[in-house]
């Protein structure tokens, strides 16, 4: 389930930020509030993460951006973004397009799902 974590529309200087790893609030009574840490323990393990869905600008972006802050940056060369199984929101490629040059600099591959 996908979680919001800022309530303001995204614009220019702003991208809305949405993670499927964050909660919006964390609660040491709630399990489900916390950070799956076993599941990050097996993404580490991973040769390979593939990684699609929508949407590339927000949902996939931060979803990414966290898996590599809490895996550790390191870990990154074993992302690949499946550029034909996911797109922007529509008005908002520039978010998609930052996410791409960001996480590619720091070692994250693309290609196409037909390539596997």
């Amino acid at each position: 389930m996908w979680h919001r974590r800022e309530t303001r529309r995204p614009t220019e200087k702003t991208n809305l930020n949405l993670s499927y790893r964050k909660k919006p609030v964390y609660s040491t009574q709630y399990k489900a509030t916390q950070l799956n840490t076993a599941l990050i323990k097996i993404l580490r393990e991973a040769e390979t993460i593939f990684i699609a869905g929508e949407a590339l600008s927000h949902c996939v972006a931060n979803t990414v951006r966290d898996m590599a802050s809490y895996m550790g940056k390191r870990h990154v060369k074993n992302f690949v973004l499946l550029k034909d199984c996911t797109s922007s929101v529509s008005g908002f490629e520039h978010f998609g397009e930052a996410f791409i040059d960001e996480l590619t600099s720091l070692g994250m591959r693309l290609e196409n799902s037909t390539d596997f």
